[in-house]
C-alpha cells in the first residue's frame, strides 16, 4: 500500500553519495514514506549498485536522460498516485538525521496552509548552516537564509519566504494549484521560483529547525562555476519575469540598475563575465514566453504586492541587514 508522504531523492552521477544519503533515509524515526530513486541517466553504476541493495521501500525511476533537478523531480511528481500527501525532496549528497522526516511532517500537519516547510541544512561536519529557508531580494533573488553562519543560529523555527529544496517538504494540494519545479530552469533557482509562486497564491512555507541534514556542499554541482553563474542569472530574470509585480518592479529598478553593473564587474574581475552576460542575455530572450504564466498567476494571487514587500530585503552591498552571512548568488 502506498504511503501518503512520498520522498525523492534525485541522482545523476552520485553514486559516491548514494550509500550515506540513503542509509541516513533508513534511520529515520518516522518510517511512514515511499522513498523513491530518481536516475537521470547516471553512468556511474549507480543504477547497478542500487538494484544490489537490499533497501525496502524502494521504488527506482530511471529516466534514462539528464533532466536537470527540475526536470528530475517533475519526473517523479507525475509518477506519484493522487492521493500522495507530501512530496519531499532531498538531495543524493546529504545525510538526513534520524529526526528529520518526521519533524518536516509533523510541522506540515501542525497548520494546513504551510504549503511547504523548509529544513535546516548544516556543512558535513554539522557546524555551519548552509540553509535555513529562503530569503527574498528586492530584486527577486532568493538567498540562503544564514548561509555559513554557526549552527545554532538558526536554531528558532519561523515563517521564511521559501524553502531550499535540496530538503524540502511540499503539499500535494499546494502543487496542484500552484504547479511544481518549472523544467525549463533545469536547475538553480527553481526553488526560489516554486515559492515565488506558492506565496503569490497565499500559502506559507514554515522553517523547521529540528529537521536537520548534513550537506557536502557543492557536490553536485561546484557554485562557482561558469554553469552556475549561467543558470542562476538566466533562472533569476525568468522568475522576475513571472511573478514579480509590476509596482514592485517600477518601485525598486533603481535596485536592478546599482545591483547588475556591480554583479557584472564581480564576475568580470573572477574571470566569468561571458557566463554572467550568457545568463542575462538567455534570460532576456526568454522572458517573453513567461507572459502567459505572468497572467495566470498575477489571476490567482491572493496576496497584494504589499503583502509580499514585506519578505523583501535590499542586497547586501546596498546596506540591508538580513539574516544571514553570506548570502551571495
Amino acid at each position: 500500500m502506498r504511503k501518503q508522504t512520498s520522498v525523492f531523492v534525485l541522482n545523476w552521477n552520485g553514486r559516491a553519495h548514494l550509500e550515506a544519503c540513503l542509509r541516513g533515509l533508513a534511520a529515520q524515526t518516522w518510517r511512514d514514506f515511499d522513498l523513491f530513486v530518481i536516475d537521470n541517466g547516471s553512468s556511474d553504476g549507480s543504477i547497478l549498485w542500487l538494484r544490489e541493495q537490499d533497501i525496502h521501500p524502494l521504488l527506482l525511476l530511471e529516466l534514462g536522460t539528464n533532466r536537470g533537478f527540475a526536470g528530475g523531480n517533475a519526473a517523479g511528481l507525475r509518477a506519484l498516485p493522487q492521493e500522495t500527501e507530501y512530496v519531499v525532496l532531498l538531495n543524493n549528497d546529504t545525510a538526513p538525521e534520524p529526526g528529520w522526516l518526521g519533524a518536516l511532517v509533523k510541522a506540515a500537519k501542525e497548520d494546513s496552509r504551510r504549503g511547504a516547510v523548509a529544513s535546516l541544512l548544516v556543512d558535513w561536519e554539522g557546524k555551519q548552516i548552509d540553509s535555513a529557508g529562503i530569503g527574498l531580494r528586492v530584486t527577486g533573488r532568493g538567498y540562503q537564509r544564514y548561509r555559513r553562519c554557526p549552527r545554532s543560529a538558526g536554531s528558532n523555527s519561523c515563517l521564511v519566504f521559501g524553502a531550499c529544496a535540496g530538503a524540502a517538504l511540499y503539499r500535494r494540494s499546494m502543487l496542484d494549484e500552484v504547479g511544481f519545479l518549472d523544467e525549463r530552469f533545469f536547475m538553480n533557482g527553481e526553488d526560489t521560483d516554486l515559492s515565488f509562486r506558492a506565496r503569490l497564491m497565499g500559502w506559507d512555507v514554515w522553517y523547521c529547525s529540528e529537521a536537520v541534514v548534513r550537506h557536502r556542499i557543492s557536490a553536485s554541482q561546484n557554485l562557482g562555476s561558469t554553469s552556475s553563474v549561467f543558470l542562476n542569472e538566466r533562472n533569476w530574470i525568468w522568475s522576475v519575469a513571472k511573478c514579480m509585480p509590476i509596482s514592485l518592479l517600477w518601485k525598486y529598478s533603481w535596485v536592478y540598475m546599482i545591483e547588475s553593473p556591480a554583479r557584472g564587474w564581480f564576475f568580470l574581475r573572477q574571470g566569468m563575465f561571458v557566463a554572467w552576460a550568457r545568463g542575462i542575455l538567455a534570460g532576456i530572450r526568454g522572458a517573453w514566453s513567461y507572459r502567459y504564466e505572468r497572467r495566470r498567476i498575477k489571476h490567482m494571487r491572493r496576496i497584494s504586492p504589499k503583502e509580499l514587500e514585506r519578505f523583501l530585503i535590499y542586497p547586501r552591498q546596498l546596506g540591508g541587514t538580513d539574516d544571514d552571512c553570506d548570502s551571495r548568488q
